[in-house]
């Protein structure tokens, strides 16, 4: 039987010859699947250039001359587009540009596809690539230096601290290691950088991969109670097949790939050993893993050789239900894994988040997944768009859609977030029935004078065919529907059935929300969600849905 490390170099060889296919070579860039180029598209010469350096048993690509040539130009790519200041252009592959930048990642995975091939490369090429290296990282000191703690100044002193030994640069050395602390001692104690004012399960990773990658460097023990923490944060919002729970996200939407980073930090911590394999086999399973190659070509080259602890871990448990920090409830039963989140948005963080772009509004609180189907109710959050919400409320022309406060609790197989709006208090009850289907309530508690109407909404991901009683159509992102469905009525699809009970409710189909990672805030069809609404009101301040899972295929 393969032990882990070597699942990963035939993993790593694999995908990387497929990425052979993509270079072009007299660019020396690396296309993408649509044909257009993105500057990271270069971090493709990281794993390329361990493979080239790294003799095992089972890399035939070790000192292959071909791929030490893809390297070089590869490199050469980047080098050829620097200004005099050591910068390179933000090119996303949609064509759009983002201005020049020190690109983290990138600069990083150069660093160390030079520090893996430097002997090999000829004596002109080494001596451009250091002049080129040396010049973005003498500007990401310069830059260091001004930076507060965030996900790319945690990265960037990371990769500075390993410029500092590949260039004998003591200062670089020390200033990185007293930021890195600084970012380990900023964390918040229930495991996570505060982004916006609350956690993000994407982001997150970053700064764990960052104190991962330095504490393999430098072996400075100061990271490793906020990588312990981190690790039991990540074990919680992380779905059970490997994907992550963007239900307390407050920037990402939800997207079904595996996020390799974030291992290295969970490889240096006992409580993250038999997690980090957990995901490493999740992603072993998956296709369309190329853009994961720079993170897995690290994870390979400090992978350790003895074997990870056993765990139990909530993704592989078969019952489980609880809180994390009392900021949210989770439960794994019956194939579900369901999560409440009573992260919200603070008053003052509100106001300051209104023009930043990249923090969304806490509104979505509520995720299901299934074993069978993977999300059923989800999607993350988005910006100034109240029908996004959970809760809206209106008074006359006026509406809250974020909640200033929230406590979740739970109860034997039943969780629950009361939020709180101000004008109105709100909740969401998620429990098991008897015959292992999932009953969500939906509640108004309180109607302050003025107060019209409630409006609550659920995000539901559709795909194939979904039929009511009186339709039937198929989930195409392109083609709009709308559905007026009645009480006792059900929506079903291929793999589940939702039944309301006691109101009638609208389903929207398909609904974006707010996209910051493009200029034009346009969301791809992956984001698309159908919103089923209901109106809640003094005298019917609740709505319940009941989920069964069928017995069809997923699709």
């Amino acid at each position: 039987m393969k032990n882990m490390k070597t699942k990963l170099v035939d993993l790593l060889i694999k995908e990387a010859t497929h990425k052979m296919s993509s270079f072009q070579q007299n660019s020396g860039q690396f296309l993408s699947d649509n044909n257009g180029w993105a500057m990271t598209n270069q971090d493709l010469i990281w794993p390329f250039a361990l493979l080239y350096n790294k003799e095992h048993s089972r890399n035939s690509l070790y000192r292959s001359k071909k791929l030490l040539e893809i390297v070089k130009k590869g490199g050469n790519a980047i080098l050829n587009v620097q200004d005099r200041d050591g910068k390179v252009p933000f090119i996303k592959d949609d064509g759009s540009s983002w201005g020049m930048i020190y690109m983290p990642w990138t600069m990083f995975h150069w660093l160390e596809a030079y520090s893996a091939v430097n002997g090999s490369l000829d004596r002109r090429t080494g001596e451009s690539w250091k002049q080129g290296l040396y010049k973005a990282y003498a500007g990401i000191y310069r830059e260091l230096k001004k930076a507060s703690v965030h996900n790319i100044p945690a990265w960037n002193a990371m990769a500075l601290f390993k410029a500092g030994k590949i260039f004998n640069k003591p200062v670089w050395e020390n200033f990185a290691s007293a930021f890195i602390r600084r970012v380990a001692d900023s964390m918040h104690y229930d495991g996570f950088w505060e982004e916006g004012g609350g956690p993000t399960t994407s982001y997150n990773l970053l700064y764990i991969h960052a104190l991962g990658l330095y504490y393999h460097e430098s072996r400075d023990t100061h990271v490793l109670d906020a990588l312990e923490k981190a690790a039991d944060f990540h074990k919680s919002f992380t779905y059970p097949d490997g994907t992550l729970a963007e239900t307390v996200d407050g920037r990402v939407k939800y997207r079904n790939s595996i996020n390799a980073a974030g291992i290295p930090g969970f490889l240096c911590v006992k409580n993250g050993r038999a997690f980090a394999d957990f995901i490493l086999k999740k992603l072993a399973e998956r296709k369309n893993r190329g853009r994961h190659l720079p993170h897995l070509a690290s994870i390979i080259n400090i992978y350790p050789e003895d074997t990870a602890p056993q765990e139990n871990l909530i993704q592989t448990s078969e019952n489980y239900c609880g809180l994390f920090e009392n900021r949210a409830a989770i439960l794994r039963k019956n194939g579900y894994y369901i999560c409440l989140s009573g992260y919200v948005n603070k008053t003052d963080d509100y106001i300051k988040n209104t023009e930043n772009r990249w923090i969304q509004d806490r509104t979505s609180f509520i995720s299901v997944w299934h074993d069978s189907c993977g999300q059923i109710i989800g999607g993350g959050n988005s910006k100034a768009q109240p029908l996004w919400a959970n809760f809206t409320v209106w008074k006359n022309t006026w509406c809250a859609w974020c909640p200033h406060a929230a406590r979740v609790s739970h109860k034997d197989s039943a969780l629950s977030v009361l939020l709180d709006y101000g004008q109105a208090e709100c909740s969401i009850r998620a429990y098991m029935t008897k015959y292992k289907n999932v009953k969500i309530v939906l509640k108004a508690h309180s109607f302050k004078q003025g107060i019209s109407r409630i409006l609550s909404s659920l995000l539901l991901n559709l795909t194939g065919e979904v039929r009511t009683k009186d339709c039937r159509f198929t989930a195409d992102p392109d083609s709009s529907k709308t559905l007026h469905i009645k009480r006792s009525q059900s929506l079903e699809t291929g793999q589940w059935i939702l039944t309301l009970r006691n109101k009638k409710a609208v389903l929207f189909w398909p609904e974006y929300p707010f996209n910051p990672y493009a200029i034009d805030g346009k969301s791809p069809p992956e984001y698309s969600r159908a919103r089923l609404s209901f109106t809640l009101s003094p005298d019917s301040p609740e709505a319940e849905i009941t989920i069964k899972i069928k017995n069809g295929p997923y699709s």
